[in-house]
């Protein structure tokens, strides 16, 4: 189940989900044996929850306040996004991402689990 703002499309094979973001609601993404491809989407605040979306391929998305729920990501590739304001940081065990988005994940998490950074 995909809880969303915009607009996606989902086909029987590796689809892709082009330039996604509408302000009119539409089907949700199902699950199943196929791979997703969300290429420019904005997810901003979208929840993914129970999700299958293993080897699933965001590309150039927005992914600010993206809710990554309980679900299976495994090989979901999440390079070429900014990670920094993701939630359920937690929930994306094995998925793939550049060396350069260790920093953005960290932020995620501590933002996440409220902490707070201080210099006592």
């Amino acid at each position: 189940m995909l809880t969303h703002r915009g607009s996606f499309r989902s086909g029987r094979d590796d689809s892709p989900v082009p330039r996604c973001a509408s302000s009119s609601p539409g089907p949700p993404v199902t699950s199943g044996r196929k791979r997703h491809l969300f290429i420019g989407c904005v997810l901003t605040e979208a929840t993914f929850t129970d999700c299958d979306l293993s080897g699933a391929v965001f590309n150039d998305c927005t992914l600010r306040l993206t809710e990554f729920g309980a679900g299976r990501y495994r090989n979901t590739d999440l390079r070429e996004n900014d990670l920094s304001a993701l939630r359920g940081v937690a929930n994306l065990a094995k998925v793939r991402i550049d060396h350069s988005q260790q920093a953005d994940l960290a932020e995620a998490l501590v933002g996440e689990l409220d902490i707070v950074l201080g210099d006592d």
